[in-house]
């Protein structure tokens, strides 16, 4: 994989960033909190009350909020990294548990629900009290700043691979250099050129020409990039769940006279 760094490409990866040990006890702990076999509704119920909004993990609806995350935000290393990043005043923004589901477990009235949807978010069809994980049935490019449109790209993903992810398993596709045209409505420009790059376009027309980076990596491994990169995945292919730790971080902005 391409070596980028978060200052020329708006990406960057470290491998065995997070203690393999602590990452594994995480999604042990994590993935017994969530039923597989009985995740998703029946079509019957979903038919009853159709509800798209507030089907994702909130404040008192979050299951990472429950976990043993001090590995992660007490890290001198990671505060410090964050601090090279972002400067010295930096916090939390939001923080959840992201799921790639396989295939073979959704059901085929929701797979026919969500053919041809952008953004294959399985939250409404999900158990209410399994709604505090984001499930995902692969997703197209999209930058996250898509969730804070009113807001300037002044925070940054990082993303914690707590599995072991390989090509089945989802993993992150990321577009290197596509936050240099800045927010764009979605969904995105992008054309296809010479089989393996693609030509990226921003509202204005301007455009970049990139190769796409499909992040693998091992239990551990930490990625961070800019709110405005273009990123998604592929389907999963595994029949393993992979469970990653998404966390947006923002500069910490002083009131004015403090």
């Amino acid at each position: 994989m391409q070596r980028l760094k978060f200052s020329v490409h708006g990406i960057e990866t470290i491998k065995n960033f997070f203690k393999k040990k602590d990452c594994e006890k995480l999604y042990k702990t994590a993935i017994k909190k969530i039923n597989f076999n009985d995740l998703f509704k029946s079509e019957n119920n979903f038919q009853k009350i159709k509800k798209f909004k507030d089907v994702n993990p909130r404040i008192g609806k979050n299951l990472i909020e429950k976990m043993n995350t001090e590995f992660i935000f007490l890290d001198e290393k990671f505060m410090k990294l964050m601090s090279k990043v972002l400067g010295n005043s930096w916090k939390v923004l939001d923080y959840k548990f992201v799921c790639g589901v396989p295939g073979k477990i959704i059901p085929s009235w929701v797979k026919k629900k969500m053919k041809g949807e952008f953004v294959p978010n399985l939250g409404p069809y999900i158990r209410e009290k399994y709604q505090n994980v984001t499930y995902f049935m692969g997703i197209d490019y999209h930058q996250d700043i898509i969730d804070f449109a009113e807001r300037e790209s002044d925070f940054i993903t990082a993303y914690i691979y707590i599995n072991d992810v390989d090509r089945n398993s989802s993993p992150i596709k990321i577009i290197p250099k596509s936050h240099t045209i800045g927010a764009s409505v979605f969904p995105h420009k992008i054309k296809v050129k010479n089989n393996e790059y693609l030509e990226v376009f921003n509202d204005n027309n301007k455009k970049i020409l990139t190769k796409p980076i499909e992040i693998v990596g091992k239990t551990g491994q930490l990625s961070f990039w800019h709110c405005s990169i273009m990123h998604g995945t592929k389907p999963m292919n595994s029949d393993k769940p992979r469970l990653s730790v998404r966390i947006l971080i923002e500069k910490n902005k002083k009131e004015i006279g403090n």
